[in-house]
């Protein structure tokens, strides 16, 4: 699947994923970024959370791994506009490797067949 989406927080683009895995029984949708005009992801992630009070559950200075609890402001969008909404979105990784952007309780998994292909593809 060659789509991306538009990733914003507090209403500024800050990079694009293509939700390229998924928890697809849990209706989990999960996507690399490629961050735009971020330097250090494990650095703004952690500055943002400690002001906006977001619990953080990995936070690993050494290695810059961290992962958050949701960010209420933290949106997917598709190419017409409109965001991929589930329970909440939630950002976790390692700098050496990459950050994912997890979009928890998507309750329209049925937009993503290929999605579920793969999941299928895995018992086989």
């Amino acid at each position: 699947m060659d789509k991306s989406y538009k990733i914003f927080l507090d209403g500024s683009e800050i990079g694009i994923t293509k939700l390229e895995k998924a928890d697809y029984p849990m209706g989990v949708l999960i996507g690399e970024i490629e961050f735009k005009g971020i330097d250090s992801a494990y650095r703004f992630f952690k500055d943002y959370s400690i002001e906006n009070n977001i619990i953080l559950t990995l936070d690993d200075p050494e290695h810059k791994a961290i992962a958050t609890m949701a960010i209420d402001s933290l949106k997917v969008i598709r190419q017409d506009g409109s965001e991929i909404k589930g329970l909440g979105n939630l950002i976790q990784g390692i700098e050496r490797e990459y950050y994912e952007i997890h979009i928890l309780g998507y309750p329209h998994m049925d937009e993503f067949p290929h999605l579920l292909e793969k999941y299928i593809k895995q018992f086989e």
